[in-house]
């Protein structure tokens, strides 16, 4: 989409290791996208976005910062206790989000979840792991964001 490279420092737990920012010191990204919502709970998000956001905004003032909410599980149709776990994850976020804009922080955006998987049972191969179908549809929505930024 955006014949850039990327490079992901994900990890399966969110914890928003701040090690890597120090591995590349002279290096600065293009942008950077926080998609870790669905491997942490409600708690994590609310203690660690907003550090690991100014950590990143320090080593970088001008590099964009994206954050991505959970995407929205067709399992939430049917299970309460799934979508109140997602609701209150991107609630978190979104909230972190706004002290971090009254705070200041700049060139930080947020992608709403709902859209990111389409609803048709078709983005995910087991209800929650994105199929090609899902990640080209999160693809189509954030790509535009990430476009925009170049």
């Amino acid at each position: 989409m955006t014949n850039r490279l990327l490079i992901s420092v994900s990890q399966g737990t969110g914890r928003q290791s701040r090690r890597w920012l120090s591995s590349s010191p002279n290096s600065i990204p293009l942008w950077y996208i926080l998609d870790y919502c669905p491997n942490v709970n409600a708690n994590g998000i609310r203690e660690r976005t907003e550090p690991f956001v100014q950590t990143l905004r320090n080593a970088h003032p001008y590099t964009p910062i994206v954050l991505v909410e959970n995407i929205t599980y067709q399992k939430h149709l049917f299970v309460q206790s799934a979508r109140d776990s997602t609701d209150e994850k991107n609630e978190e976020l979104h909230s972190a989000y706004n002290r971090l804009r009254q705070a200041g922080v700049k060139h930080l955006l947020y992608i709403p979840g709902e859209r990111l998987l389409g609803d048709d049972g078709e983005g995910t191969v087991d209800g929650v792991h994105p199929t090609d179908v899902g990640f080209m549809r999160m693809a189509k929505t954030i790509g535009p964001v990430i476009e925009a930024l170049l």
